[in-house]
């Protein structure tokens, strides 16, 4: 169980959602599906909870996710800006969003000093990128990193099973 606390880099994001008791259940299955097929996939999520009141009228969502990085706080709220573009038609204004997202992340890659691959801030890109990038253009890249990075094939692999492969 993640214990919410001053002292680390994590965020706690508490929604409280009202609904019809006859729905609490339906809104509860809908939750955890979005969470299972899509929060967890976001970079730096570490746990989800939900509460349902007992007069079936509400249902809390409690998300903790780790902003240990430089670019992950602002990625996190420019996520759900670009989603929320995108379910209103704007996905120019979406795309966009996650290009910029993309720049940020490939400038914390420059900026560090390390010479190994750094897959967590990888994995936040290749997600980001997936948002608006062509497949093709994903696969080009996570073909440069392995040959960047021998060592890391299995990661780059991993990467291109989830965001290049086609899901059977």
């Amino acid at each position: 169980m993640t214990t919410i606390s001053k002292g680390n880099n994590f965020i706690t994001l508490i929604n409280i959602f009202t609904v019809e008791p006859v729905n609490q259940q339906k809104l509860i299955d809908l939750l955890t599906l979005a969470t299972n097929e899509s929060v967890r996939q976001i970079p730096g999520f570490i746990s989800s909870s939900l509460h349902r009141s007992l007069d079936g009228h509400k249902v809390n969502s409690l998300q903790t996710r780790d902003f240990n990085r430089s670019y992950k706080k602002k990625m996190y709220s420019d996520i759900f800006k670009a989603d929320q573009l995108n379910s209103n038609g704007d996905s120019t204004g979406g795309r966009l969003m996650y290009s910029n997202m993309a720049l940020d992340i490939n400038q914390f890659i420059k900026d560090s000093s390390s010479v190994n691959l750094d897959q967590e801030a990888y994995s936040s890109l290749f997600f980001v990128e997936s948002k608006y990038l062509p497949t093709s253009e994903i696969s080009k890249q996570l073909s440069d990193l392995k040959i960047k990075y021998p060592n890391d094939s299995a990661f780059v692999d991993m990467l291109t099973t989830q965001y290049v492969t086609p899901v059977k």
